[in-house]
Order: structure tokens, then sequence, then C-alpha cells
């Protein structure tokens, strides 16, 4: 600090006001700079909260398409036709199985158009045999194995399972049990299959998220269930891991040489978590062409400033100059006794020259 002094102090008041000057314009570049990066920091939280809000709407509609789904199996497990056909097969093992399995068919009939979604329904008995409305190998897909051992300890409650693969479907499974004087003995086996994808995409077009260059992926755990083609899989469970418990969080990174902007969230209701990725260049663009016309406006400025106001320091300090030198003329000039003139003379000169020198050094 006291270095700096002393070469300031050295300076001529010329350099010492062009340094002020300077230091100023950079003090103002500096403010400049700054307000845009909080102007870019607030429009990626108020494009953040746009799109939390979006795929807030996203999840509500998944959730109240897959309650839908639920209320269809409510009303399959209760159905008195149902009930009665599945005891009657349970009871009867060496009865007419075909002559009951096409009533039970025949019933499903109405309750596959309920959701628009519901791709099939399979009602699995304890032999293995299989009563499908829809496309019998869709449940192929799942492990049924492991669904069955769920429901069971589910004792009639719904749960929800993705595909042994990655894919565009899932399925919600339960236990049909017999209702008659509430024996709750199981009948058979309830799976659902559900076309996701189709789910997921009318999700976001009514959300109006549905963009260009855009993803949505669904994951449980560790394992994703949406869509079929991994993408940045070890990246994915990072960031659902980073969230640690809050409802939605959102990241700028570069994937694949562009910029992504990402929000990761949760879905309560069946406890998966999603990843929607967007293309950050498109929604930013706007943001960088008012950044870059800013900078460029503010460089032509302060550029002719700093032009302007060098070329008139040094018309000021000519004229000042060109003043000192009348002056000591003047000093020169003036009767004085000869011991007193010459001091005086002596003096003015060497103030003038020190003077002048200074200006100019």
């Amino acid at each position: 600090m006291k270095r700096c002094t002393v070469w300031f102090n050295n300076l001529s008041l010329y350099k010492k006001i062009l340094t002020v000057f300077l230091l100023a314009l950079f003090a103002l570049c500096l403010t400049i700079f700054i307000s845009i990066r909080i102007l870019a920091n607030r429009y990626n939280e108020v494009l953040y909260q746009a799109n939390a809000d979006s795929l807030s709407h996203v999840t509500t509609y998944l959730e109240s398409e897959m309650q839908m789904v639920e209320n269809v199996t409510d009303n399959i497990i209760g159905d008195a036709v149902l009930q009665e056909n599945l005891s009657f097969l349970i009871d009867n093992p060496y009865s007419d199985r075909r002559s009951l399995a096409r009533d039970i068919y025949q019933q499903l009939y109405s309750y596959i158009y309920q959701s628009r979604y519901v791709k099939s329904i399979n009602i699995v008995l304890d032999d293995g045999s299989n009563i499908c409305m829809g496309r019998s190998d869709d449940i192929f897909k799942f492990n049924l194995a492991e669904l069955d051992r769920s429901i069971d300890q589910l004792k009639g409650k719904a749960v929800w399972s993705s595909a042994i693969e990655p894919g565009d479907d899932t399925v919600c499974a339960r236990q049909i049990l017999k209702l008659k004087y509430l024996s709750l003995k199981k009948l058979a086996g309830l799976y659902v299959t559900v076309d996701m994808e189709h789910m997921i995409e009318d999700g976001l077009k009514s959300s109006g998220s549905m963009a260009d260059n855009s993803r949505f992926v669904l994951m449980t755990g560790e394992k994703r269930i949406y869509p079929a083609d991994a993408y940045h899989q070890e990246y994915c469970l990072k960031l659902i891991a980073d969230r640690q418990g809050r409802e939605n969080a959102y990241t700028i990174t570069s994937l694949d040489n562009k910029k992504e902007f990402i929000i990761n969230g949760y879905i309560p209701n069946v406890g998966w978590d999603y990843l929607y990725f967007r293309d950050y260049n498109p929604l930013f663009r706007n943001v960088r062409l008012i950044t870059m016309q800013i900078l460029l406006y503010t460089f032509f400025i302060i550029l002719v400033t700093a032009i302007l106001v060098n070329l008139l320091f040094r018309y000021i300090f000519r004229h000042l100059d060109y003043l000192i030198e009348k002056s000591s003329v003047l000093v020169m000039e003036k009767p004085l006794s000869v011991t007193s003139s010459l001091m005086i003379m002596r003096t003015d000169r060497m103030k003038s020259a020190s003077f002048t020198a200074a200006l100019m050094r």
C-alpha cells in the first residue's frame, strides 16, 4: 500500500487525474459485469420456477391417472360376477373352466376402456392360467414371481412395478380376495399393464413442457423405469442422491457438448424419482444476446469517453502550461531590488520549471 502511495505521488498531475478516471471506469465495468451475473442467476431461478410449476402439473397428472387405474382395479375386485366365477373356480377346480373363463373375459371388457392408458387386464389363477383382456404377451415383460411375493405381503393393496427391462410399460398389481363373508381368501392375481410412455407424453403436453430436445427420465431407486434407452445413467443417479430429500432441485451442466437445464423431482404417491432434461441454449439465447449487447455498448461508450477525456485533459493542461510561462515572465519583469529580484527570479524560475516538468512528466 505504501509503495502504491509513493508511486501515485510521483505521478504528474495529468497522470494522477487520468489514473483516477480510469479507476472509476474500471469500477463501473465491474459493477456492470456483476449486475449481468445477478441478472443471469435471477433468470435461472425464474426459469426453474416456471418449469418446476409445469412439472408439478405433470406429476399431478401422472398421480391422477395412476389413481384412476387403481380405481379400475378396485371395481374389478368388487365385481360380483367376477367374485362369483373366481370363487367357483377355486372351490371346483375340475369344473368347466373354459365356460367360466369366457364369462370372466366378457366381464373384463368394460373395464379396459375406463382408462385410456390401460393396455391389458390379466387375471392369473393359482395354476398359472391367465385370463387376459388385451395383449396377453404384455404380462411377460414383468417379473411375475417377484410381483407375486410383493402382493402376497400387501394383502390386497395395489403395487406399481416397472418391467424387467426399462421401457414404455408399467404394471399395477394386487390380489383379488374373496369378499363374501369377508373371508379374504386369495382368488387370483390381478395385473393391469399401463402405457406409461403415452401417459408421460400427455402430461408433458398438457403442461406445455413437451418441448424439442427435452427428455423425461423416470427412476425407482437405481433402476430406470422409462425410457428404454439410457441417458447418462450414472449422472442421473448422482443427481438423485444429491437432492437429499428436497422435493425439487435444478442444475445446469454440459452433456454431449451442449448445456442442459435439469430438474430433479419426486413422485410421492409411488416413490419414484424423475429427471427432466431440456436444452439450455435456446432458453438462454435472448439473455445472452442482451448481455452481449450491453457489454458491447458499454465498451464502446467507455472507449469513446476515455478518448474524449484524454483529449480534453491535454487541451486543458496545454493552456495551463502556457499560463505558467506567462506568469514567470511577469515575475521576471517586475522592478525590485537587485538582490531580491535575483532571488525571486531564481526561485520562481525553479518553481515554474519544476511545476511544468511535473505537469508534463
